[in-house]
C-alpha cells in the first residue's frame, strides 16, 4: 500500500469530497435531462393523442354523413384510418428523436464529468502518493502468474 504524505491528508480529504460532490452533480444534472425529456415525450404523446381522436372523430362523422354509398363510406374509412397511421407513425419517430436527443445529452453530461474526474484523480494520486519507483517487468509478470 502506499503511503501518503502527513501534511497532505487533510487538504487530500477536502479534494475527494470535492470531487465526490461534483459527481453527484453531474448526476443530478444528467438526470434532469433526462427528465426534461421524458416531459417532453409526455406533452408530444397527449397532442398526438388528441389530435388523432379529434380527427378520427371527425373523420367518422363526416364520412357516415356524407358518403354516397356504403363502399364510398368504407373506402374514406380506410383512407382516414391509412392517414391515422401514418401521422402515428411519424409522432413516433419524432419522440424516439427526443429520447434519443435526451439520452445523447445526459450521456455527454457523465463522459465529460468522467473524463474529469479521471484527471482530478491523476493530480490526487501525484499529490497525496509518496513516490515509489515502478514495478519492473519481471514483477509485473510474477504477479500475472501468481
Amino acid at each position: 500500500m502506499y503511503a501518503t504524505r502527513p501534511d497532505t491528508f487533510l487538504s487530500a480529504y477536502s479534494d475527494m469530497l470535492g470531487m465526490q460532490t461534483r459527481n453527484i452533480q453531474a448526476v443530478i444534472s444528467a438526470q434532469q435531462k433526462l427528465l426534461e425529456s421524458f416531459c417532453l415525450i409526455a406533452a408530444q404523446q397527449t397532442q398526438f393523442a388528441q389530435a388523432m381522436l379529434r380527427r378520427l372523430s371527425d373523420a367518422s362523422t363526416s364520412s357516415t354523413t356524407t358518403a354516397p354509398s356504403l363502399h364510398a363510406m368504407v373506402c374514406a374509412q380506410i383512407d382516414d384510418l391509412k392517414t391515422s397511421l401514418m401521422e402515428g407513425q411519424a409522432g413516433t419517430n419524432a419522440l424516439s428523436e427526443i429520447m434519443a436527443r435526451g439520452g445523447a445529452e445526459a450521456a455527454n453530461i457523465m463522459q465529460k464529468r468522467f473524463m474529469t474526474a479521471l484527471d482530478e484523480l491523476k493530480g490526487f494520486v501525484a499529490e497525496t502518493m509518496l513516490d515509489f519507483p515502478a514495478p519492473s517487468s519481471t514483477s509485473v509478470s510474477t504477479l500475472k502468474v501468481a
